[in-house]
């Protein structure tokens, strides 16, 4: 088995972060490592992707609001304040020649928006 290459991360969320870790607990065994907090009110925990004992570069991201912020409204980044429980809502990808995909994508009819 192996992680494609281009694959730079999968994005899980919840509406709370602690119960998303926990729920992730229950059903792997793996307990995710505290990541950050985010300034869209966000925070988060990684676990890592090994694939035949070797660890690489891909990960997942558990997100969820912060319980450390501020406000009380849930953050709207990948739609938590929608969210009623554990959610796959996006992947990232790291491409070699980013600009030349962005622009074949624009060629083509879509445009994917900013690279960051």
């Amino acid at each position: 088995m192996s992680v494609p290459r281009l694959l730079d991360h999968v994005v899980l969320a919840g509406p709370d972060l602690q119960e998303l870790v926990d729920w992730f607990h229950g059903l792997t065994g793996v307990t995710a490592a505290p990541g950050g907090a985010h300034p869209t009110g966000t925070a988060n925990a990684l676990i890592a992707l090994t694939v035949d004992g070797k660890r690489g570069p891909q990960y997942l991201e558990l997100i969820g609001p912060d319980p450390a912020r501020a406000d009380e409204a849930a953050p709207t980044s990948f739609g938590i304040d929608r969210l009623t429980r554990p959610t796959l809502v996006t992947y990232a990808v790291h491409p070699e020649g980013i600009d030349q995909v962005v622009e074949r994508a624009r060629a083509e009819g879509y445009d994917p928006g900013d690279i960051r």
